[in-house]
Parts: C-alpha cells; sequence; structure tokens
C-alpha cells in the first residue's frame, strides 16, 4: 500500500518509478538496470533485509547512488546509524509532500552532479 502511493505520487511529478516490495529483488533490478537509476527510496520495515541493510548493500557496491529512508519506525535509528549506511536522507511517515519534493529535488541534483563529474573525468 506504501509503495503504491510513492509510485502514484512519483510518477505525478513526472519521475520513472519501478517498485518492488522486496529488496533483495530490488538488489536484482539495480543490478540489471543501474544507468536507469538515479535515486532509490527504501522503507526501513522490509521482508529479509532491513532498509539500513538494504542501503548498506547498495552504498558498498554504488557508492554515488542516493538513497532515501522512509519509515514510520524510526525511534531507534541513530544519525550515526543512517550516515554509516549511505542513507543521504531520512524521512518520517507520514511525510508531507513539500518536503517529500525538496528531499527529491535536492538527492538528484546531487545525483546529476556526481554523474557529471564522473563523465569529465572519464
Amino acid at each position: 500500500m506504501v509503495a503504491e502511493f510513492m509510485v502514484d505520487r512519483l510518477s505525478g511529478w513526472g519521475l520513472q518509478v519501478t517498485a518492488r516490495a522486496d529488496p533483495l529483488s530490488a538488489l536484482e533490478t539495480l543490478q540489471s538496470e543501474r544507468d536507469l537509476i538515479d535515486l532509490v527510496i527504501t522503507d526501513q520495515t522490509m521482508p529479509r533485509l532491513t532498509g539500513l541493510e538494504l542501503a548498506a548493500r547498495i552504498r558498498a557496491s554504488y557508492p554515488d547512488l542516493p538513497v532515501v529512508l522512509y519509515s514510520g519506525f524510526g525511534d531507534g535509528l541513530t544519525d550515526e546509524a543512517i550516515r554509516d549506511a549511505g542513507v543521504l536522507a531520512f524521512l518520517k511517515k507520514p511525510v508531507e509532500a513539500g518536503a517529500l519534493f525538496a528531499v527529491l529535488q535536492r538527492c538528484l541534483a546531487a545525483q546529476g552532479e556526481s554523474k557529471e563529474s564522473r563523465s569529465t573525468q572519464g
């Protein structure tokens, strides 16, 4: 239900969205479609991996890919754990649309700058 809401919201803003309910499936999609993915939004509570565990795996393989953690259960999360996992932004549910838009805009701008830097170096 949350994934459907996010897909509808982000698609409504003109973004192309791929949703996966399972974090291991998300990693497989990321591996096969890396050039098409500019940002990952993950929930903290998922089957088999937490959002922080998924973020850490993404960071290990794709250090320049921004990850946003979106969760209603942030009480046990420390700033240090979020940072160490490679999460660029943490949003608590429910998030106001304007705040979500601002975070995505900032993350996508940072991703664009990173891609531009890599293309001028290589």
